[in-house]
């Protein structure tokens, strides 16, 4: 019998020897494509073109949401990994639970990018004259075969111990943990690349997530920064939220670029740490949001959603009107109503009836009318500063047009002011009293 796999895209071979607990789900097709996207770091699996079957249930993944167009599963664990398939019985999600850190996220494996070559002690540059210079060149280029090819070539050279980890994360780029798992472990005993060879072990085994975490010190720059950010990695994936947002703050305080060269991961972790239930990593995450600009992006949307949420809880509806504003223009149609009217809400909770009525003309313009004549419009309308019908709507003629005067707000120095105070607040509440003080 041939099954319809060439509808279904499927993930990588299911990680033997990796995991703690499976499930296979199944499922029933809304769609010829089926496709799941694993979001280790938020815990979902979105599924689209397919649907949890009747009375199938999950116990990694208990709690569904159904979209437009996708079927949403949300998780218990981060160390997640998912792959939709098909056979004799029906199409089906295998769900398992991972003893390490999930070395994929939004669907894509995790960017490789080149080393300095002074930080691994190799006097040259690319394109260099000797096979790891030239595979690490072709590697930074994305020419993963050549890339691959070379390192091979470069494993009966002094650099074997660079080619033997690199050749390691080109396996694990094509979702092959037990190949890269063996590379690894035969990466030099000292220096830089077996610093970093432990760091990828650790991710895939998980036998070092609850120990000391590994030094960085005396590792070039990049190195460490990478270094970093596979540590963060590892304390999300146990639930130290605190720690691993500690570590963002640090990256991004000292003007180091992870979340301009891992945008997406670092718009998850952010967003996973807000939604955390955790007011201390929270309030860092918010810290993070503001500073590295994350409503850019892939997950930008998601990310600034979850920040104003926590802005408007932590007491600052200034700053969560201003980052649901700057999102005005991106969201579609049917989410548009809801939202302005979240807006100008929080603009009022925050005493700024101008700014309110800017959301107001603004949803004139792009809301129709029937939506328009609503009782909650009607009352935002009066609750706005009150405009004449007969006065003309004045505008200079130089003047921006309001779709981008809105997301503009989010700019203003004195919201920015409003989310520092109220998180400094919300930090000094979350400490602990001191001994013998009862809270």
């Amino acid at each position: 019998m041939v099954f319809a796999l060439v509808s279904i895209a499927l993930g990588a071979p299911p990680p033997t020897g990796f995991t703690t607990s499976v499930e296979r789900i199944a499922l029933e097709r809304t769609a010829a494509r089926v496709e799941a996207t694993v979001n280790p770091v938020v815990r979902t699996i979105v599924l689209t073109g397919a649907k949890l079957a009747p009375r199938a249930e999950s116990q990694l993944c208990p709690e569904q949401l159904k979209r437009s167009g996708s079927f949403t599963l949300r998780c218990s664990t981060r160390r997640l990994w998912a792959a939709v398939a098909e056979d004799e019985k029906g199409l089906y999600l295998d769900v398992r639970a991972l003893r390490g850190v999930t070395w994929t996220w939004d669907g894509q494996v995790i960017p490789l990018q080149q080393w300095p070559f002074d930080g691994v002690a190799i006097p040259q540059t690319c394109p260099g004259t000797i096979d790891v210079v030239r595979a690490e060149c072709a590697l930074g280029e994305g020419r993963f075969e050549d890339a691959e090819r070379l390192f091979t070539a470069a494993l009966d050279s002094p650099d074997a111990h660079l080619a033997r980890l690199r050749l390691g994360d080109l396996t694990l780029r094509r979702g092959n943990p037990e190949g890269a798992l063996a590379l690894y472990a035969k990466s030099a005993a000292t220096g830089p690349v077996s610093r970093l060879a432990k760091l990828r072990e650790c991710d895939l085994t998980g036998n070092c997530l609850t120990e000391k975490p590994a030094t960085l010190d005396g590792l070039h720059p990049a190195l460490a920064m990478e270094g970093r950010l596979h540590l963060i990695r590892q304390d999300l994936a146990v639930n130290r939220d605190r720690e691993a947002m500690q570590q963002l703050v640090a990256e991004v305080e000292a003007g180091r670029p992870v979340c301009t060269t891992s945008r997406v991961f670092c718009q998850q972790a952010v967003q996973t740490a807000l939604e955390s239930g955790d007011d201390v990593a929270a309030t860092m995450a918010l810290s993070v949001f503001a500073q590295a600009a994350l409503s850019d992006g892939p997950w930008g949307v998601e990310v600034a959603k979850a920040a104003a949420t926590e802005a408007e809880r932590a007491g600052a509806p200034a700053y969560a009107a201003a980052v649901l504003a700057s999102l005005s223009g991106r969201l579609p149609n049917d989410e548009l109503d809801q939202h302005l009217q979240r807006v100008a809400r929080l603009y009022l909770a925050a005493r700024d009836p101008v700014r309110a009525q800017f959301v107001v003309e603004y949803a004139e313009q792009r809301l129709p009318g029937a939506a328009l004549r609503s009782a909650s419009w009607q009352q935002l309308r009066r609750l706005v500063e009150p405009r004449s019908p007969r006065a003309p709507k004045k505008q200079e003629p130089s003047a921006p047009p309001l779709a981008e005067r809105l997301p503009a707000l989010s700019e203003d120095v004195a919201i920015s002011s409003e989310l520092a105070h109220a998180a400094r607040l919300r930090a000094v509440a979350a400490q602990p009293p001191p001994p013998g003080v009862q809270p």
